[in-house]
């Protein structure tokens, strides 16, 4: 159970900080009723402080804050006693602040606030008597529901945050999208709103007619927001799985594998029918980046090598670059030997060896050397002359063969600086002298 001074803590505000001490302070005195008093005096003064930030950018807060205002100034009793008694239905119904269980809890408190604040006899002499129980138990529901949350919930807040995401201004790096989350009405939702958001994520990535752009700021923000909130996700979300809806194409799986990608625990809670999906898809249309993921997780491997078959060069150096599979290192070195001009020779050595320099085993650097010296078209390219040197510092020190390399650098190709860079690394292995 939290301390009472745990619970001012959670308060946001600091005029609602003051009017909820009031009732702490008390509490503490012994004064039951008057604690009783000052918390609803501390939710009523709580939620007008809310209208007054709404109003910014909510006409229907702004027009309900002016009405307080006038009855204020004009010492209009009936609109206040008015505006008071409508206060939870309002909260609940026009800004979706309290949830049903919550108005029943905080509707008891205004009915306890009334046998506190009026003469109410318990008997014929005796008047109503507050227990400690129950002044905190309202203390604990005011600060819980309503002084601890930011002053938008439900579909306001919903529409703020979609706005901060869909801005010009939105980070891409994870952390900052954090701290963007915690700062946002999400920060201290309730949990339906949280869940509401969350299925709201994955509508927006699932939707055809948001832009790419846009859909990708959704993607980012989906780990995150299940990181910082993963119990609420998993029991809620993950644990339900996400089933891939009608109709079907490659754009949507490609979308549908994102999601799946950035919270890998739901792989483990798909339907059957959409494992085979997935495995079909990535058979036969999944891109690189899809591919790159997905060869992690065992059940997976099978149909990203069949779709690895069939992948350009280029993709499948990409893959590589995190993947050095072997079979598929060989094929790209094949690729790269049966060049056939000057011109492709030094355009395959740029985009498809050098990527891969630091993946090559010994046996692979030497089969690219020999590719070099037995096919003229690689060997007599000038283009080549400005990427050996690149090539030579990508090379893992356990690559280097003597003998290969003697014949290569007999072949009088590679510029100075590189036969230099060579030599120098045989010396510091002891190789030669």
């Amino acid at each position: 159970m939290k301390s009472l001074d745990e619970l001012y803590l959670l308060c946001r505000d600091e005029i609602s900080k003051e009017y909820i001490l009031e009732a702490i302070k008390c509490y503490k005195a012994g004064s039951y009723r008057s604690c009783i008093v000052a918390t609803w005096i501390a939710l009523v003064y709580d939620f007008i402080g809310k209208l007054q930030e709404l109003s910014f950018n909510d006409n229907i807060a702004k027009a309900l804050y002016l009405n307080i205002e006038d009855y204020r100034l004009k010492n209009n009793i009936s609109g206040t006693l008015d505006f008071e008694r409508n206060l939870l239905d309002t909260m609940k119904t026009k800004f979706e602040l309290l949830s049903p269980p919550e108005y029943d809890a905080l509707k008891r408190l205004n009915d306890d606030r009334n046998l506190c604040a009026h003469p109410s006899l318990r008997d014929e002499v005796m008047p109503f008597e507050a227990t400690a129980e129950m002044a905190r138990y309202h203390l604990r529901n005011v600060i819980e529901f309503v002084l601890s949350k930011p002053p938008v919930q439900g579909k306001a807040a919903l529409g703020q945050v979609l706005k901060m995401i869909e801005s010009s201004y939105y980070p891409k790096d994870s952390k900052m999208i954090e701290k963007a989350i915690i700062d946002s009405p999400l920060g201290r939702a309730k949990d339906n709103l949280k869940i509401k958001f969350l299925y709201t994520l994955i509508d927006k990535i699932m939707d055809e007619s948001v832009e790419v752009k846009l859909k990708k700021k959704f993607v980012n923000t989906l780990p995150v927001f299940v990181r910082l909130n993963y119990e609420l996700a998993e029991k809620r979300f993950i644990s339900k799985g996400l089933k891939i809806q009608e109709p079907i194409d490659a754009n949507k799986m490609y979308f549908y594998c994102a999601i799946l990608i950035k919270v890998p625990d739901l792989l483990s809670h798909i339907s059957n029918v959409d494992r085979i999906r997935v495995n079909e898809y990535l058979k036969t249309d999944s891109c690189v980046g899809v591919l790159k993921h997905f060869y992690k997780f065992e059940d997976y491997k099978a149909a990203v090598n069949i779709r690895l078959d069939n992948l350009e060069c280029k993709d499948l150096v990409t893959f590589l670059q995190v993947h050095p599979i072997n079979k598929y290192m060989e094929k790209v070195i094949d690729y790269f030997g049966k060049s056939s001009s000057w011109k492709s020779a030094a355009y395959n050595f740029l985009n498809y060896i050098i990527p891969l320099g630091h993946q090559f085993d010994k046996k692979q650097v030497n089969n690219i050397l020999k590719a070099i010296i037995d096919n003229h078209q690689i060997l007599e390219s000038h283009g080549m002359t400005e990427y050996y040197m690149e090539f030579c510092k990508t090379l893992n020190d356990k690559t280097f063969e003597l003998d290969i390399w003697k014949e290569f650098i007999s072949k009088e190709v590679m510029p100075k600086e590189a036969n230099e860079f060579i030599l120098s690394k045989f010396r510091k292995l002891g190789n030669i002298k």
